[in-house]
């Protein structure tokens, strides 16, 4: 009980209340069961007095037989003597004795008849009045009362506790909610008072705790995504130095050994000029991987930026296709371009990044395809936007595999990348820098060949 007591608010409301109405109705019941009947002889003595006083005047403007009938109506409330002032013993006038006997008398008054010459004494007593009746007559009333009052004790002491405290545990419960990060809540503000306004700001402190818990969960979402990527792009890097630390192996070690051979003359190699010429070769693409390598890097820092400006894109095409007539007289590969309307077609683009991804294409449309087959370029322009595209004949890629040409490093059938030579990163580079430009694009098979698409918005 005494736990119950000390961890309801409601209990302990309950009875502060209840004991605070319980003494007060007991204070007033003491109060009037004590002091009421003294109060009651004090307002008897001064009627007497009064009466007297009244009676005594009267008296002594009458004759002895009008006298004695006041005096008899006197004697009917009050305990009434009349003696000759001469005879101590006489309680009696003339042998009569109106009411009673006056062992105390409460008051005594002397007077004259009108008609005699002898002095009386006019003894009053309220000995017939005492306080016994009134203390009985409040003892009937005050106890019943007494009871309803103990009984609308508690009934107030009830409901005055529970609206005091049912806010209060309103707010209690809300704060126990708020500690969980539970902000789903609201407190009753219907209250004009103190506990009214408490409610109205615990509400607006769910609101803004509420917001701020959402900024922090979002925040880090957007952290842990930060996290994440950090990881995906430390294992791309890790995985791309493994594969650059590859790629560059065999070729340093072909290099090597080649050197060595002419050095010191062993077997074949004592024929400089043939191995020279391979070893140049071996160097030329060893150079070409460490630019194609220095070109992800630089794409990958994080102070690089685009430099976009206006290119006419047929005349940029044209341009890259010259720049590999050697390769493409080499190989007997016609080249076919067609563009679609003779407005010029402008494009907005990184100039330098650009030329990479359209030299790569044709280098790989070159590379990739047999000797005597074609090469075929569409520019044509839809609506708002520009389409690109480069198809080489005579040869697919199998569907599984068109996916990953685009991770670095990764190549076609093995016995034809010998062949072809190329450094593995030509696709990646491609897919960088279309992404940067927020270009979008396509590799696929056709009848004839392989294409690859470019979609560009016109400027």
């Amino acid at each position: 009980m005494l736990n119950y007591l000390k961890s309801h608010l409601t209990a302990k409301i309950f009875l502060i209340t209840a004991a605070v109405l319980l003494v007060t109705a007991a204070v007033t019941y003491g109060f009037i069961a004590l002091y009421t009947p003294g109060r009651y002889l004090i307002a008897v003595e001064e009627n007497i007095s009064r009466e007297a006083e009244d009676l005594v005047g009267e008296i002594e403007k009458s004759n002895k037989d009008d006298a004695q009938k006041l005096l008899e109506q006197l004697g009917g409330r009050y305990s009434v003597t009349v003696t000759p002032k001469s005879a101590d013993a006489a309680k009696t006038v003339d042998g009569q004795e109106y009411q009673g006997n006056v062992k105390e008398p409460e008051a005594m008054y002397e007077f004259r008849y009108k008609d005699s010459p002898d002095t009386y004494t006019l003894s009053i007593g309220g000995s017939s009045h005492t306080t016994g009746p009134l203390t009985a007559a409040l003892n009937q009333v005050l106890l019943p009362l007494t009871a309803v009052v103990l009984i609308l004790a508690l009934i107030i002491s009830a409901f005055y506790s529970r609206y005091i405290t049912r806010p209060v545990i309103g707010i209690s419960e809300a704060s126990k909610k708020m500690a969980s990060l539970d902000f789903d809540i609201f407190c009753d503000e219907a209250r004009n008072d103190e506990l009214g306004v408490l409610s109205g700001n615990l509400n607006e402190l769910s609101l803004c705790l509420s917001a701020a818990l959402e900024d922090l969960n979002h925040a880090n979402a957007l952290l842990k995504e930060d996290v994440e990527r950090e990881k995906e792009l430390e294992g791309q890097q890790l995985a791309f130095f493994s594969a650059v630390s590859h790629e560059l192996k065999t070729p340093v070690t072909i290099l090597k050994g080649q050197l060595q051979g002419m050095l010191y003359g062993v077997g074949g190699y004592k024929d400089r000029d043939k191995y020279l010429k391979r070893a140049f070769e071996v160097t030329c693409a060893m150079e070409n991987l460490v630019m194609e390598i220095l070109t992800v890097s630089r794409m990958k820092s994080s102070g690089f930026s685009l430099q976009p400006e206006a290119i006419r894109l047929t005349d940029f095409a044209a341009g890259i296709l010259d720049s590999h007539g050697e390769l493409l007289n080499e190989k007997g590969i016609d080249v076919v371009m067609e563009v679609d309307g003779s407005d010029p077609l402008i494009i907005q683009a990184d100039k330098r990044l650009f030329a990479k991804v359209l030299s790569n294409l044709i280098s790989n449309a070159c590379h990739y395809s047999p000797a005597g087959e074609e090469i075929r370029i569409q520019i044509a322009k839809a609506d708002d936007a520009v389409g690109f595209s480069i198809e080489n004949t005579g040869v697919h890629i199998p569907e599984e595999e068109i996916p990953g040409l685009f991770e670095p490093f990764t190549r076609g059938e093995p016995s034809r990348n010998r062949e072809t030579g190329g450094s593995g990163l030509g696709l990646f580079i491609v897919r960088m820098v279309l992404e940067l430009h927020h270009f979008s694009y396509r590799l696929e098979n056709t009848d004839d060949g392989v294409r690859f698409s470019i979609i560009f918005a016109v400027l």
